[in-house]
């Protein structure tokens, strides 16, 4: 008798993605610094595997995302947005997308961990790169959580200046949006 398996589907990737995207809310296990690795390997699996049943959604892809966010990984922020770049081009985003994306640039003191000054320096410069594209989108309607992650990256900003100034633009534009 052979042994027949059920093929996974759409649900069982998902309820997978988003149980690995939490896993680094768990501790700090070796298998926990190769999430979003492995979270983009599933995905990309889903995509690669032909079936059109099996194609994966912004939805999926979010979870990559989330990975990212939730790395201690210091290289998240261009990961992350390297991939927010290639999916929007491919129309495959969604608001949720450049959230995560945003949250990927949070400063690593938001998790109990040192931030480096590299760390925060690329992370000022990624989330202000994907916040520009954000604004300029034509298929995203901005909401309230873009702005509130946002002001939590301008903790990344060593200097009082810098950090006062984004962070009163941002304020600026969240009343102008009329998202406070």
């Amino acid at each position: 008798l052979a042994l027949s398996l059920p093929l996974p589907t759409h649900a069982t990737y998902w309820r997978v993605l988003k149980m690995y995207s939490s896993k680094y809310l768990h501790g700090t296990s070796e298998l926990n610094r190769n999430v979003p690795q492995i979270c983009h390997s599933l995905v990309s699996r889903m995509k690669e595997s032909g079936r059109l049943e099996l194609q994966p959604t912004a939805m999926h892809w979010n979870q990559v995302f989330i990975a990212y966010a939730n790395s201690s990984e210091e290289d998240r922020p261009i990961k992350a947005a390297q991939l927010l770049y290639d999916l929007d081009a491919q129309g495959m985003t969604d608001a949720s997308s450049f959230s995560h994306t945003l949250r990927a640039c949070v400063s690593m003191e938001a998790r109990h961990q040192t931030s480096t000054p590299r760390f925060e320096e690329m992370a000022c410069s990624v989330a202000q790169r994907v916040w520009r594209g954000l604004k300029q989108s034509k298929h995203i309607d901005m909401q309230a959580v873009h702005f509130v992650h946002m002001l939590r990256v301008c903790r990344n900003f060593r200097d009082q200046k810098d950090r006062d100034k984004w962070a009163n633009q941002v304020i600026d534009e969240a009343i102008q949006e009329r998202m406070v």
